[in-house]
């Protein structure tokens, strides 16, 4: 059944709907941070505006860790991060079975993300009603905006650095659209996306991708189309002219193995930014369980991995309940 709305179009043809179903979360912060030692909470030092719902992207969310005792490296369990709020909104970043001296919060690049709540309306704008759900584009709106799309050889290796060389690991976030289940695409700590094989090991061939890069940049005005300004301020919030964010789905793969692909609702060709859930250890190999695509579904699957010789202990398998978020390539692609 057809809620209604607003179908925007984009110069290429490619278009997204508005409606009451529509969220479009603004990227409040993002970057890198170092290992802070002898503790197990980080203070991210960013509010979460009241009014307002967070998902905090890091792409180190889980691994395994491993204890080193007269050479032989143990695994010891897989180590993960949860996120809430102090009682002043400050994001807090919690280790969970990191070991070291007296714990630590290891490095991480993060982006932090904020989805105003329904009851979160401005003086002006537009907004799709239905039932008991709405969505506004408003006076007050902030967004994530489109810095690049494209299609490309994906190779390990690549940064977005080579589309252009303003863009920088620690200046905006990647989302990736593949259909080839035996690829995981990893951001490792260098800031470098690598491609990593199901069957375990890097992967040093090459695959096509779709990707689109959000992150800073001016507001573009149109000749026409839709345009929202603040009032107060005389400043564009919106204008159609600019692609943004819109409808991330934020799940969970927690019950779910390697390789079980599970449909993501509401969207019909996921784009995923990659993030480690979990670790594993198998036969030597040391190794994060990231999230990789079929081209309609999504599964958890082996990322960054590497071979320890000098290594022994079960086959460890963890997935944790990690939040995972998803967009839909159809809103930027044509196919």
């Amino acid at each position: 059944m057809s809620l209604g709305g607003m179908k925007i179009w984009n110069k290429d043809r490619t278009s997204w709907k508005f409606d009451a179903t529509c969220t479009a979360p603004a990227i409040l912060g993002y970057g890198y941070y170092n290992t802070v030692y002898y503790t197990t909470t980080l203070n991210l030092g960013i509010k979460i505006p009241e009014g307002s719902d967070y998902y905090l992207w890091l792409a180190t969310h889980a691994a395994m860790d491993y204890l080193v005792e007269r050479s032989q490296w143990t695994p010891r369990g897989v180590y993960y991060y949860t996120t809430r709020l102090d009682s002043n909104r400050n994001v807090l970043i919690d280790s969970h079975n990191e070991y070291g001296v007296f714990g630590h919060v290891s490095s991480n690049y993060y982006s932090l993300f904020t989805f105003p709540l329904p009851d979160k309306t401005g003086k002006g704008g537009l907004k799709f009603i239905h039932g008991n759900s709405f969505s506004t584009i408003s006076d007050i709106s902030k967004f994530s905006f489109l810095k690049w799309k494209g299609d490309i050889d994906l190779r390990s290796g690549w940064t977005p650095s080579s589309i252009d060389s303003s863009i920088t690991p620690n200046n905006t976030i990647v989302f990736f659209y593949l259909d080839n289940e035996t690829v995981t695409v990893h951001k490792d700590f260098d800031g470098v996306y690598r491609l990593y094989s199901s069957g375990l090991g890097e992967y040093y061939g090459v695959v096509k991708a779709k990707v689109i890069i959000f992150g800073d940049g001016g507001i573009k005005k149109s000749r026409a189309g839709v345009r929202v300004h603040n009032p107060k301020t005389k400043e564009i919030v919106f204008d159609s002219a600019n692609e943004i964010m819109v409808s991330p789905k934020v799940i969970t793969m927690v019950n779910k193995g390697l390789g079980e692909y599970t449909t993501v609702p509401g969207v019909a060709r996921p784009m995923i930014t990659p993030t480690q859930i979990g670790g594993e250890y198998y036969a030597g190999w040391f190794g994060s369980i990231g999230v990789n695509s079929n081209g309609t579904q999504i599964a958890p699957q082996r990322g960054r991995s590497y071979y320890v010789r000098a290594s022994h202990g079960p086959h460890w398998l963890e997935i944790k309940e990690i939040p995972v978020m998803v967009l839909d390539a159809e809103n930027y692609f044509n196919f």
